[in-house]
């Protein structure tokens, strides 16, 4: 069942049934629903009427001669279709009948095991055409969501502005009205799903080429191109929607690409090309397509190059018609003697220095003999090599550690022309001693001086007991439920100075309750709940007017906490003067999920506990019922 967001609407089927109230207004509307001229921009023309929904205001000529279709399914899980409705087919006796002005069928309930917390679909469809045959249900025109109640009191309940409502059982008269340019949008008498040109009046419906496009339409659209540059492009035949493309005059100018063209018999062809241009591959269509023909070229490298001009070869392949020169033996010169690319190579290297400092220069660069010069000698590092380049390897290399803490260790810098390998000493345990016995680079890192009860601020510092170890000095310990503020344990649950935290305080007429600064005042009610969840405190007082979420002042009382997520606390309390009298307290479980939850109702009367209770709704969603003697663990004091 869908909860209601207005009051408004709820008669269009309580007279099918009795309707009932059940106090407050719910809190969440669903979505809408329902889907036509008037609802949710739904198609212009097509209206639901009553009793569905309130009958719309429509200007347009009723058509009553289309083959409607009306299906009814249920949506979501193991849902579908479960009834069809035509002008001549139906479930049982009923079909769709035509009334002076609308289209009726009634859809018989009691004939259909209907799901009250399931959501079913009315549809009107009417037909299309789909290329090739008609469709009798192409076209969805609208749809109402129908919301099933198994009582009457729940009708009321339903939100008709999104929503049809419908007690189980019941019939429903699916009532609606179509007008004519629904269906019949050029105004030709012709209906859509039928008529050959749907968009432009023509009631004579001819078709000369029979493709089941009229002559009125087959133009529509249709933008005449010309075929190439030596065609027209011409007009567009009714009968048919072809164009004409008439060939231009023989000679006439055209263009492509490089050349001076022509058009012969509707084609552009080549009668020149350009300038530095060639038609190699003799197509028609795209003139003088290679650059450079007769442009000067060569082949063969360095020595070996020879000129000439580009012609074309073949196809499309342009090609240097010059013939390269054959190589010779390479010499430092500057120049390809070997015609392989590459001035000056294969010419020996020079070398020159000794050890590390050895160096040697290429036999030629750029056509000169290169002078070789020895390197620099550098500091002689463990690598068997003379990198100082005095003629000894690997000299003054100094001893090497390893390890960190207990474990550090020395070797030799450098043995045979490697780095021997140093190895660390094992480590220990790591004990508050000062030392890094675990050998990780931090001393005494397991002991925790600001917390550790036995090394509190230092090793061997141990807290008497009933007291320990906070921030490195040994400090009393609060009991269970206390929290320590500047020093004094304190209840964070009531303590009005330090409400819910350390140092927030509770205004003047306000007490901490639950960590919760709540209205205090003469006379106040708090609830709270065990598990997370909506649970509502409803207060009905001596006046007769209740006090809840849904009417939060009455009869001087204020609701000034409403808890939708958590445990709590609600609270109601009067700032002034109370009326004496019985007062009825209802704990209200909104939702399922806290129906199992165990409440506390605490009650102060001028600052004054005088009543402590506690009970569960006993797995039960209460909702919003009016609180009164009648509600099921009602609370009921005489204060």
């Amino acid at each position: 069942m869908r909860t209601l967001g207005k009051w408004t609407g709820v008669l269009a089927l309580c007279a099918l049934a009795s309707c009932a109230d059940t106090g407050g207004a719910p809190r969440n509307a669903g979505q809408s629903a329902i889907s036509d001229a008037v609802h949710n921009g739904g198609t212009a023309g097509f209206a639901f009427l009553s009793p569905m929904v309130s009958n719309p205001h429509m200007k347009g000529a009723f058509e009553g001669r289309v083959p409607v279709t009306v299906r009814v399914e249920r949506l979501g899980a193991g849902g579908g279709v479960i009834a069809t409705y035509t002008r001549t087919t139906g479930e049982g006796p009923e079909i769709v009948r035509v009334g002076d002005d609308h289209y009726i069928v009634n859809w018989q309930t009691r004939d259909f095991n209907l799901d009250p917390t399931a959501t079913y679909r009315v549809s009107v469809f009417v037909p299309t055409w789909t290329g090739s045959a008609i469709d009798p249900v192409g076209r969805r025109l609208g749809f109402a969501d129908v919301d099933v109640v198994s009582s009457g009191s729940q009708l009321r309940n339903v939100d008709t502005n999104e929503y049809v409502a419908l007690l189980d059982g019941r019939t429903l008269p699916i009532r609606f009205r179509l007008e004519t340019g629904v269906v019949d949008a050029d105004g030709d008498d012709v209906f859509d799903y039928a008529d050959n040109c749907p968009t432009i009046g023509n009631a004579d419906q001819l078709d000369t080429d029979g493709d089941r496009i009229g002559d009125a339409c087959e133009c529509l659209g249709v933008t005449c191109v010309a075929l190439n540059q030596c065609h027209d492009a011409g007009t567009c035949d009714s009968r048919t929607g072809a164009c004409s493309n008439p060939a231009r005059a023989d000679g006439s100018a055209c263009s492509l690409p490089n050349s001076t063209s022509a058009c012969t018999s509707g084609d552009c062809g080549v009668v020149a090309c350009d300038e530095l241009y060639g038609d190699c591959d003799g197509a028609a269509d795209n003139g003088c397509e290679t650059p450079g023909i007769g442009a000067s070229c060569s082949n063969g490298i360095g020595s070996c190059q020879r000129g000439g001009r580009i012609v074309c070869a073949g196809a499309s392949q342009p090609v240097c018609d010059a013939v390269p020169g054959a190589p010779s033996t390479e010499t430092c010169d500057g120049a390809d003697n070997d015609c392989n690319g590459v001035n000056d190579n294969d010419i020996p290297a020079i070398s020159c220095g000794v050890g590390e400092c050895t160096r040697s220069v290429a036999g030629c660069i750029e056509g000169v003999v290169p002078m070789c010069t020895a390197g620099a000698p550098s500091v002689e590092v463990c690598n068997g090599r003379d990198d100082d380049c005095d003629g000894v390897s690997d000299e003054g290399i100094p001893n090497q550690f390893c390890g960190v803490g207990a474990c550090r260790r020395s070797a030799q810098g450098c043995l045979g022309g490697s780095v021997p390998m140093c190895v660390a000493g094992s480590p220990t345990v790591e004990a508050c001693n000062g030392i890094d016995d675990d050998c990780d680079g931090s001393v005494d890192e397991n002991f925790n001086f600001a917390s550790n009860n036995s090394n509190c601020g230092g090793c061997g510092r141990v807290c008497a007991v009933g007291t320990t170890c906070i921030a490195g000095t040994c400090a009393a310990v609060c009991p269970t439920g206390q929290t320590m503020c500047a020093g004094v344990c304190r209840n964070l649950q009531t303590d009005n100075a330090n409400c819910g935290t350390c140092g927030r305080s509770c205004a003047a007429g306000q007490a901490c309750a639950a960590g919760v600064c709540v209205g205090q005042g003469t006379l106040r009610f708090t609830l709270t709940w065990s598990v997370n969840g909506d649970m509502d405190l409803h207060v009905m007082p001596p006046c007769g007017t209740e006090i809840f979420y849904g009417r939060t002042a009455a009869c001087s009382g204020l609701l000034d906490r409403d808890d939708t997520v958590a445990r709590g606390p609600e609270n109601i309390y009067w700032s002034s003067a109370y009326t004496p009298g019985r007062y009825y307290v209802c704990p209200e479980s909104y939702t399922t999920a806290v129906a199992n939850a165990t409440w506390t109702l605490v009650v102060v009367r001028n600052g004054i506990e005088v009543a402590r209770q506690t009970g569960t709704p006993g797995g039960v969603r209460h909702g919003n019922i009016t609180c009164g003697s009648g509600f099921p663990g009602v609370v009921a004091l005489d204060l």
